[in-house]
């Protein structure tokens, strides 16, 4: 039966008696026919695939994976289980995968404490990552439960250094929907380019510098097609106005180093 459910995506756990999602990595409730369920609406295994799963899971009598004891700190990674990184408070161990949340907590929980740390500590110190051990690999049984996690000790990890950054944190959704489309994009160009024909290049060193890589994909050839670039030259040398407001305005010639005052 074990090769069965190593088949279907399923990982019986010992010595904490839990059946494990392999590709969610997350412990399943056993309790009706949610096992089976799941394997059919989140990964799409038949009916006759998972016949008999149900009889076999009610034997096992598992409990629910809320109640399972949380593994030590500094545990070696379960292979079945998701690896969060997060943070958490240096003064009652809260931990959260958001720093936002952790900051929230910090202003409402430890008020006092950053305010005695600004005050007599180091000058850095009033930062709120002053306050937070930041860094920590996270496990758990459960998506959602972070307060029931315990440390994980990855052995392939870079030691950090000063100007390693603190935490990676997974970008939002939108942002990986258009690094995405902008990689899709890049890959659709150049796949074009390769199979285009060379042309004549110009020796105009403008337009070369405008259908470079940069250039293409923030669409500065399309922004500056029809601009008077002589006059994007000469904007900065517009003479900065020292004088009073009194004074008369400024403006310029043809050429950039003569200046004629206008009258009022």
């Amino acid at each position: 039966m074990l090769e069965q459910l190593n088949s279907l995506g399923l990982y019986l756990n010992q010595p904490e008696p839990a059946m494990l999602c392999i590709h969610c990595k997350f412990a399943l409730k056993a309790d009706g026919d949610r096992v089976s369920r799941h394997l059919g609406e989140r990964h799409g295994i038949s009916k006759l695939a998972r016949r008999g799963l149900n009889a076999f899971i009610h034997t096992l009598r598992l409990p629910d994976p809320e109640t399972l004891p949380v593994r030590s700190d500094g545990s070696s990674p379960h292979p079945h289980l998701r690896i969060l990184q997060g943070a958490a408070c240096r003064y009652c161990g809260l931990r959260s995968t958001s720093l936002k949340v952790l900051s929230q907590h910090m202003n409402k929980a430890h008020p006092r404490l950053i305010q005695y740390s600004k005050r007599y500590s180091h000058p850095n110190s009033h930062w709120l990552q002053g306050h937070i051990l930041d860094q920590l690999s996270l496990q758990t049984w459960t998506i959602g439960n972070i307060e029931r996690s315990w440390t994980v000790h990855l052995y392939n990890r870079q030691p950090y250094s000063s100007h390693t950054a603190a935490t990676l944190y997974q970008a939002p959704e939108a942002v990986q929907v258009f690094a995405k489309d902008l990689y899709a994009r890049e890959q659709q160009y150049l796949s074009q380019e390769a199979t285009q024909q060379p042309t004549k290049l110009t020796t105009n060193t403008t337009d070369l510098a405008l259908v470079t890589n940069w250039m293409r994909r923030t669409g500065w050839e399309a922004t500056f097609c029809d601009t008077q670039r002589d006059l994007l030259i000469s904007t900065p040398f517009q003479p900065f106005h020292w004088l009073s407001p009194t004074s008369p305005p400024m403006t310029g010639t043809s050429s950039p180093t003569e200046w004629t005052a206008l009258p009022y």
